[in-house]
């Protein structure tokens, strides 16, 4: 269990981090292009609401630049971001 919690933890902290890299358009762009779209789609579905509320926050910065939504969209990330919406969890 002390391993899932300290991998939990990482997804925070990685999460907390491309969002804090992905202030400048620019920045969204290369982020994006780098490949973090799919791992960011998974873990925004996971059942931690700290783990899923980061990453829903990265993509919606990321997706703040109109290539990211399409690259989103591409990627699978659409019904998760809508099951996202939907969640009865106050922070996603």
């Amino acid at each position: 269990m002390r391993s899932l919690g300290l991998c939990i933890d990482k997804l925070l902290q990685v999460s907390g981090a491309l969002n804090n890299l992905a202030a400048g358009d620019e920045s969204k762009f290369e982020i994006a292009k780098a490949g973090v779209l799919p791992p960011l789609i998974h873990h925004m579905q996971s059942q931690d609401t700290g783990v899923a509320t980061q990453c829903a926050a990265c993509l919606a910065t990321l997706a703040e630049v109109t290539p990211n939504q399409a690259a989103t969209i591409t990627e699978g990330g659409l019904r998760p971001t809508i099951q996202c919406m939907r969640s009865r969890c106050a922070r996603i």
